[in-house]
């Protein structure tokens, strides 16, 4: 069992804290992958970001990656916040 830490305690930076997109894990975030619990936004788009890296460490991973595009977790809450935004104007 973990010691008692506060949820907001910054665990990781990744990739680093000098990055655009970094992706911040924190104590809250770490107990999310306890058995029987479901994964958060920061945790899918902290593995998406994993990924990102390391298709790009492989050979031709660059030009793979020109071919791509990896959406953050909040890009879907966005994108229908605007599409519910405008409704409201249509009404």
């Amino acid at each position: 069992k973990m010691p008692y830490r506060p949820q907001g305690e910054i665990l990781l930076v990744y990739p680093d804290e000098d990055a655009k997109d970094a992706i911040t894990i924190r104590v809250g975030d770490l107990r999310r992958l306890r058995s029987h619990e479901f994964l958060n936004d920061t945790l899918v788009d902290y593995y998406l970001k994993y990924l990102q890296i390391q298709i790009a460490e492989l050979p031709g991973g660059k030009e793979k990656l020109q071919r791509c595009h990896f959406f953050n977790s909040f890009f879907y809450k966005r994108l229908l916040g605007k599409s519910e935004a405008k409704t409201r104007e249509e009404r």
